[in-house]
């Protein structure tokens, strides 16, 4: 939902501009968010694993979002380039879209429809945080370099649905609820579709890093 979207925006915007308000607040905010992070993604599984009939190769955590959530927690702890690019690229590229057209059968009280909205705006947020109040920035050859990453978990979370009969990553199947991918051709084709789209949208959102050349932050982004 555009909504949820725009609060992710909000709340990374807000805690930059906290973090950049008082520096000092950087590693609190930081630390905090990732705990959120950690904590919300506890609670989501232990729900589904007490509260679903799935069978427990259901609930793995492989998507790409859930990769992201990983990533965004190490980022936000280490403040590692590597973890931030993945983090930004995979955020701001996929769990944007999850926002968008959320694959939802729930809704509210049920807590899977808050811990799902926590998980994919908090790495959002933590992405733009990391940016615009951290002062983080991608590398060159970031697009390309995490490119190649998306590569690995494509063949990983591919050959982890063929031998668990899963759709994680929506590899094998679309998901019921409308998304991007009803406009990327049939399965498999559409693959090849969502690569291409996938390393443009990367080059996108590196080109802002690139315009800029990187200037320096006046905010420390390491520890």
């Amino acid at each position: 939902m555009l909504t949820a979207l725009l609060l992710s925006f909000s709340t990374g915007g807000l805690l930059a501009l906290a973090v950049r308000w008082k520096p000092l607040f950087l590693n609190p905010v930081c630390d905090s968010l990732a705990l959120v992070l950690v904590l919300n993604k506890l609670v989501s599984l232990g729900h589904f694993a007490t509260h679903e009939e799935e069978p427990w190769h259901e609930l793995l955590p492989l998507h790409l979002c859930d990769w992201a959530t990983f990533t965004g927690v190490v980022a936000l702890v280490t403040r590692r380039p590597l973890a931030f690019e993945l983090t930004w690229f995979w955020a701001m590229a996929g769990t944007t879209q999850a926002l968008l057209t959320p694959d939802l059968a729930v809704r509210p009280p049920e807590i899977s429809w808050y811990t799902f909205y926590l998980s994919h705006g908090g790495v959002v947020a933590a992405a733009l945080l990391l940016t615009w109040g951290a002062g983080m920035r991608t590398r060159p050859w970031a697009a390309f370099r995490i490119f190649a990453w998306s590569q690995l978990y494509l063949a990983t979370v591919l050959g982890l649905n063929g031998l668990l009969g899963t759709n994680y990553g929506y590899l094998c199947a679309k998901p019921e609820n409308p998304s991007l991918l009803d406009h990327l051709g049939p399965w498999p084709w559409y693959l090849l579709s969502l690569e291409g789209l996938a390393l443009a949208l990367f080059w996108l959102l590196d080109l802002p890093f690139r315009l800029t050349e990187r200037r320096p932050s006046p905010f420390p982004a390491n520890r």
